[in-house]
């Protein structure tokens, strides 16, 4: 597709976003009402979700995006940005927040200290070298990469991935 812009600004009662195997795309506004939003392969480099205060649901996948402005959309349960160039996030007023998913980004530190509801986080192929669970009571899983040291007590399961194991995850995900 030769789409290059999207707005749903004015659609009101749109609420859900899916967008797939759309290169030529770089720009979305979405609407105030929206509480799903997943984009997969596309070229968006950047994304303002201001007015998106009822997003419950994000998911970036395989893009160029390499920064976020997440502080507005404080009902958010779910975060999943995967193979993109993020550097930085700043999830400390989503304390809504459930799942946290940060899969092969450059990200250098995850502060999920203001997300006492968090029952998974899963930040693997990343720069990620220490992840403090001390304020998250409710987690039930971990995902970090081998090496990666876990401060405070938990009761979640871990599981740390080596890069034989990513390398066989990427592998598989070429074969699909």
């Amino acid at each position: 597709s030769k789409l290059k812009k999207l707005d749903f600004s004015k659609n009101k009662k749109l609420r859900s976003v899916i967008a797939n195997r759309t290169k030529a795309l770089e720009e979305i506004t979405f609407s105030e009402n929206c509480k799903s939003i997943s984009l997969y392969n596309t070229a968006v480099k950047k994304l303002d979700l201001k007015s998106a205060k009822e997003l419950k649901y994000f998911n970036y996948i395989n893009g160029p995006l390499d920064n976020i402005d997440l502080s507005n959309n404080t009902n958010l349960e779910k975060v999943d940005i995967e193979n993109a160039n993020i550097k930085t996030i700043d999830i400390k007023k989503l304390k809504k927040l459930r799942n946290a998913i940060f899969y092969g980004v450059t990200l250098e530190e995850l502060d999920i200290s203001n997300n006492p509801n968090l029952v998974a986080v899963r930040t693997y192929n990343t720069n990620v070298k220490v992840l403090d669970v001390s304020n998250n009571p409710k987690l039930e899983r971990i995902e970090v990469d081998e090496g990666t040291e876990i401060i405070g007590e938990t009761n979640a399961e871990i599981k740390y991935w080596t890069k034989e194991d990513i390398e066989r995850l990427e592998e598989k995900s070429k074969d699909n």
